[in-house]
């Protein structure tokens, strides 16, 4: 039986509407109505945008569980040729090594390895070497998998770690990166410690991360929503706290700049491509629990962005030699 076509004033709403306009904190009928589309549905049918049912469970922030229906959707979302998890591609990785100057004579340390598209990335135009380590089992697993195959596992190996756990050998790494995962880390003083004995004197170490704006941000209800939505005993530092700490580990601090617009970009192109490529044959419950469940995040992380309650620098500092 042939299915009957829908009547244009019955007050549907088309998936991708109601998606854009929960994303962007709208009434879905605002989203037709922008469009020139047809009457809005009733107000108590679509109240909001949360009327995409999600069924999926596991509600992670970007640190916890990596089942393989996850780690399918974020490369797809991030950049499947890319092999990475995260906003930004391989071409944020790239630059923020590209000021340390490594060359293939040079090793460097990642601490936020992921898929590992960055290490490799870095590796292919850099030349230098990479030691990748990522917090969560499955995705360092999947990680070495890849550098396997590409034949890399000794040029860029990956391996998991624990934070808390870390034993790094002193002075053996030209260079570090860590990306937006140190506000998640518990005693991170001491980690910071571990890994600056690990740079060799004239090294260098590149950190971004999500830091609050100012002390009474941690309150403000963006944040708060935010942070609900990530690992649990998340605790951002305030904007200027990792310079005094780096400095205090031997470290001239060359760099400390606001790259919130450049993640936000990063972050919008990313979903942006990724809506956009989907067809009707893509919308199965599947695609579009995992979808709302990953979007929520973001969302959130978002919102307190583009309230300037959160932010997210970087901070680049050389190891000073030994007096």
């Amino acid at each position: 039986m042939a299915k009957k076509p829908r009547d244009k004033d019955d007050g549907y709403i088309p998936l991708m509407d109601r998606f854009k306009a929960w994303w962007e904190g709208l009434e879905p009928e605002a989203v037709v109505k922008a469009k020139g589309g047809g009457a809005a549905a009733p107000a108590d049918a679509t109240k909001n945008a949360a009327a995409i049912e999600v069924d999926i469970e596991d509600h992670d922030g970007p640190h916890k569980s990596w089942p393989e229906s996850r780690l399918s959707f974020c490369r797809r979302l991030w950049g499947e040729e890319h092999e990475v998890v995260r906003p930004g591609g391989t071409e944020f990785s790239v630059r923020l090594v590209r000021p340390m100057a490594l060359t293939r004579e040079n090793s460097l340390l990642d601490l936020s390895a992921g898929l590992g598209g960055g290490p490799r990335q870095i590796h292919k135009e850099l030349g230098v070497w990479v030691t990748g380590l990522e917090r969560n089992p499955e995705l360092a697993q999947h990680a070495a998998g890849l550098s396997k195959i590409k034949g890399l596992e000794r040029k860029v190996p990956i391996t998991a770690f624990e934070p808390e756990k870390i034993s790094l050998k002193p002075s053996s790494f030209d260079g570090v990166l860590i990306r937006e995962s140190l506000y998640s880390i518990p005693h991170r003083d001491k980690f910071l410690a571990k890994v600056a004995a690990a740079v060799r004197p004239f090294g260098h170490i590149v950190l971004t991360d999500l830091m609050l704006a100012d002390e009474g941000a941690g309150t403000d209800r963006t944040v708060t929503a935010w942070l609900k939505r990530d690992i649990a005993d998340a605790s951002p530092e305030v904007v200027g706290a990792y310079t005094p700490m780096l400095e205090e580990l031997g470290f001239d601090v060359r760099v400390e700049e606001d790259e919130s617009d450049a993640y936000h970009s990063y972050v919008l192109q990313g979903w942006a491509s990724f809506v956009a490529g989907l067809s009707k044959e893509d919308l199965d419950r599947d695609l579009v629990s995992r979808m709302m469940v990953e979007a929520e995040f973001w969302v959130y992380l978002m919102r307190a962005l583009q309230a300037g309650k959160v932010r997210l620098y970087r901070i680049h500092g050389i190891k000073k030699p030994p007096v």
